[in-house]
């Protein structure tokens, strides 16, 4: 399957998110509304290094708003079956791979 996914980076990896699910992209200390705030570094148990913008996630609880070191672009993402081991962690919806063969994340906002 093919699904519209937005890239992110963290600790010099990519990872995807469902394009559906973004409600924006906004600078760092711009976030109104004050919803939950979230590193993905922290999620992810990386690192944490500054943050370049906020992606705001729509999720059935409300949006929540995840801190990322960079932003790439829309893409659509080609989904791979899951390994087994992935598949129980949280937060991964899914692995897929971009169009020159690197395997990419793909989060799942209601699990962050």
């Amino acid at each position: 399957a093919i699904q519209p996914v937005l890239l992110v980076e963290a600790g010099g990896h990519p990872y995807a998110l469902p394009a559906n699910r973004v409600e924006s992209v906004v600078e760092p200390g711009r976030v109104e509304g004050a919803p939950p705030m979230r590193a993905l570094e922290a999620l992810l148990g990386l690192p944490e290094t500054e943050a370049g913008a906020v992606v705001l996630l729509r999720r059935p609880t409300g949006l929540l708003g995840l801190s990322v070191p960079r932003v790439g672009r829309r893409t659509d993402l080609l989904l791979k079956p899951l390994h087994p081991e992935l598949a129980g962690r949280p937060g991964v919806g899914g692995v897929g791979v971009l169009g020159h063969g690197e395997a990419v994340l793909l989060l799942e906002p209601d699990e962050l």
